[in-house]
């Protein structure tokens, strides 16, 4: 838990971070860094499953806690088109959907990519109430935390 205190009218903030891993090969960390999560929803776009999505993707399966994975066309923007696929496609477990058949919400949602993924899940993991985290593709990564449901609120660097 990241904790601050802060001159506005809430005067204290807590970010439920569980772990920031910043290392070589850390890809290769994240089935483990996840091990308590059951069913995982990983989302990426076209250029950042390339990149890295591939590799987490299979991490997740080979430790059986990938839920499903959803691979949004690139660039993928934090507009409301991609909000609506990723919360629909949120409970979509299998590869034929019948809207009569029951299926579990994830309980982690995975963002892979940066700033755009980021916020698009960021906003779907708050509407649904669970915890999500970012695979970060890109170097603007640079470990802004906030728990703000949406693009253009105030962040703050964590230390």
């Amino acid at each position: 838990m990241i904790e601050m205190d802060c001159t506005c009218v809430q005067k204290h903030h807590s970010i439920p971070t569980e772990v920031i891993e910043v290392s070589d090969h850390a890809i290769g960390k994240v089935a483990d860094i996840l091990k308590d999560y059951r069913r995982i929803f990983m989302v990426a776009d076209e250029n950042t499953y390339a990149v890295a999505g591939k590799r987490v993707e299979e991490l997740l399966k080979n430790a059986g806690i990938l839920s499903h994975s959803l691979i949004l066309p690139a660039p993928a923007l934090p507009n409301a088109e991609n909000v609506g696929k990723v919360l629909m496609e949120a409970g979509r477990d299998r590869p034929v959907y019948d809207i009569n058949a029951w299926s579990l919400n994830p309980d982690y949602i995975l963002a892979v990519g940066s700033g755009s993924l980021n916020d698009t899940c960021r906003m779907v993991s708050y509407r649904l109430g669970i915890p999500y985290g970012v695979v970060g593709t890109a170097p603007s990564m640079d470990g802004s935390c906030t728990t703000a449901p949406s693009p253009g609120t105030s962040s703050s660097t964590c230390p």
